[in-house]
């Protein structure tokens, strides 16, 4: 337990995908959902579209404003086309505090 209704482990894997001597490791954080004091939080660099920002600099930005957050997760695409007007946009749907939003 890494904090009240999450749980961390660690699994290490051998001769990954059937490949000889291959390894690989997964770092898995489960969420207990039905816990009152859990919750998942959507965040978008700088609080907008079209900006960039690593990972580590928007948990801060969630911390600062007052989150607890154990665990961050980049799970998102968008347009990596350099010199385009949508440059940095999110590809598919979003959905932040349970509305669906598109890219803009």
């Amino acid at each position: 337990m890494i904090a009240g209704g999450i749980r961390y482990q660690q699994r290490n894997y051998t001769d990954y995908g059937g490949v000889s001597g291959k390894k690989e490791r997964a770092f898995i954080v489960t969420a207990d959902m039905n816990d009152p004091t859990v919750n998942v939080i959507s965040a978008k660099a700088k609080d907008k579209v079209l900006k960039l920002e690593t990972l580590s600099q928007q948990i801060q930005r969630e911390q600062f404003k007052g989150n607890n957050v154990v665990a961050g997760i980049n799970g998102d695409m968008f347009n990596i086309s350099a010199g385009t007007p949508t440059y940095g946009t999110p590809v598919g749907p979003q959905v932040k505090d349970g509305k669906h939003r598109d890219g803009l």
